[in-house]
Formats: C-alpha cells, structure tokens, sequence
C-alpha cells in the first residue's frame, strides 16, 4: 500500500513537473515571437529613416549643385535669344527690347538686400522703382521666367537662405527669415517647403551633415 501511494505520488510529482516545463515552454514562445514581431518592426522602421534620410541627402545635395551652377539673372537674361515678336498688353505693343530693358533693371534691382529683403514689397513698389507700369513689368516677368512676381521673390529669398544655412552653421532660423524678407516664421516654413520640398531644419540639418561627411 505504502509502495502504490509512492508511485501515485511520483507520478503526480512528474505530470506537475511537466505542466511547468509546457508553461515555460509556451512562456518562452510568446516571449520569442514577441522578440522576432519587434525584430521585424524595428528593422522596417529603420529602412523607412534610412530611405528618407536618403532621399533629404539627394535633394540637398541637387540643391547644392544648382546653386553652383546656378548664372545670376542677369547673365540668364543677357544669353536669352533676341525675341522678333512684339509683347502685347492691354492692347499696347510691347516690343522685346522693351522686355529685356524692364528685366535688366528688375534684375539689378532685385539684387540689392534693401530690396528683396523688404517685407512690403509689391508689384506697384517695384513697378515705380522701374518707372513702369504693373501690367508691363507682371507681363515682362511671366514671358522671360514663367514664374509671376510673388513666385520669382519668393523663390529668390528661398535662395537667399539657403546661402545664409551654407555660410554660417550656427544662425537662427528666425535670423534667417527675418533677414531673408519672410513676414513671419510659417510664410518661411511654407515658402521654403514648396521650394525644397522639405523643411528649412531638416534641409540645414542634411546640409551639414553632408557637409561634414563630405570633409571626413
């Protein structure tokens, strides 16, 4: 009788044991999937920064090589082929050479800080500082860029600050907008996304990133 309760309670003592031994074993699955579901997450996640921080390294550095390469609007405007037709606006003919006057001065114009870096600066302002009219300098800007006047400014205060990040790493962006004719914080942010298609922090951020990289 002794004999039988041992070998019951042997018995009973191993079927414990291994109902421990399966709840481990199930513990330690879900902790391994657990592991290889956070594995595959982190590892995804990773490939996404890395490609974005890729793609911001491409467009800063695109950006780079058209501002070398990029001829002052001057030079674009003196290689321009000689227009044969004449401008019309209003009804009034406005012959090429008329044009190309009205650019040269914009031009000129346009490169003095005082001037583009003029929070109220409009068509009328810089029309009376050309002596013209707004309908002929509008038209005059659209057939020789393309762009109109707010696009044309705004695109040549982008660039504005991007060489103010290029020379000096340590100046604030608010520095940069104010310096560069921006009203306020979130026309910059807007003005300079829809040039670079990223923000100015991360464009300064992969700019001297590249920089640094680029002298190691």
């Amino acid at each position: 009788m002794r004999v039988n309760n041992e070998i019951m309670l042997n018995k009973f003592t191993i079927e414990r044991q291994r109902g421990h031994i399966r709840e481990k074993e199930r513990d330690i699955f879900i902790v391994l999937s657990c592991g290889v579901l956070l594995a595959v997450a982190l590892g995804f996640t990773l490939i996404m920064f890395y490609k974005k921080q890729l793609l911001c390294s491409v467009i800063v550095r695109q950006n780079k090589e058209y501002a070398k390469h990029e001829e002052s609007l001057n030079r674009t405007i003196a290689n321009l082929q000689s227009q044969t037709h004449c401008h019309r606006s209003n009804g009034a003919a406005m012959p090429a050479f008329k044009v190309e006057d009205i650019m040269t001065r914009l031009t000129g114009l346009l490169t003095e800080d005082s001037v583009i870096t003029d929070s109220n600066l409009t068509l009328n302002s810089i029309a009376e500082m050309l002596d013209t009219n707004r309908t002929y300098l509008s038209k005059a800007i659209k057939d020789t860029t393309g762009d109109s006047f707010p696009s044309l400014v705004r695109s040549l205060r982008v660039k504005r600050a991007i060489r103010m990040m290029e020379q000096n790493e340590d100046v604030s962006l608010i520095e940069i907008y104010e310096k560069s004719g921006f009203t306020s914080k979130s026309s910059f942010y807007s003005a300079f996304k829809h040039e670079t298609g990223m923000s100015p922090s991360v464009y300064r951020n992969m700019l001297h990133k590249n920089d640094r990289n680029y002298k190691l």
